[in-house]
């Protein structure tokens, strides 16, 4: 008898694991990104995406931000190869995975870099662990749309048509 009710608790206590694991996803990028999205390395290798230090900073910002203002309104000055452009499209797959309807567009600078962009977001999906990975009615090589919760996430560059708008920038008095 006493083996039935410690088996029943294993079973509950593995069920609110797996609560707190589900929720832990929805709620914490770093761990969500670390359990569920897969990136390629340097060396080619497919591996966890454990945020790196600046990465870390970028999101603790944002999150601050977040905190303080409801919302975030950020430029990040990027330096090469320190992960802002890995960690911007982890944040808005994460976002767009979660939210019911929501529609994200990244504009990279040219075709190689909107290219590379989309092809990490489809490794975020394609890589999602089993029961994860949503029902998807549009997958394209620049557009991808979540059919359950017709969200999507789209990829396009400053040179492809009907994005190359001219930017305008005020005259700013010389100080």
């Amino acid at each position: 008898m006493l083996d039935i009710f410690r088996e029943v608790g294993s079973a509950l206590e593995r069920g609110m694991a797996d609560v707190e694991h589900r929720q832990r996803l929805r709620t914490d990028l770093p761990y969500f990104a670390e359990q569920a999205l897969r990136i390629r390395t340097k060396s080619g290798a497919i591996a966890p995406l454990t945020f790196n230090s600046a990465q870390l900073r970028i999101h603790e910002a944002l999150d601050a931000q977040k905190g303080r203002t409801g919302k975030i309104r950020a430029l990040i000055l990027k330096a090469r190869q320190q992960g802002a452009s890995t960690y911007t499209g982890a944040r808005f797959f994460w976002r767009t995975l979660y939210t019911v309807g929501l529609r994200t567009f990244i504009l990279a600078h040219e075709d190689a870099a909107s290219a590379n962009l989309f092809e990490m977001v489809m490794r975020f999906l394609n890589n999602l662990p089993e029961g994860m990975r949503p029902p998807v009615s549009t997958a394209n090589v620049k557009e991808l749309v979540f059919s359950e919760t017709d969200s999507g996430y789209k990829v396009a560059s400053a040179r492809t048509a009907g994005t190359d708008r001219k930017i305008v920038y005020p005259k700013l008095p010389i100080v």
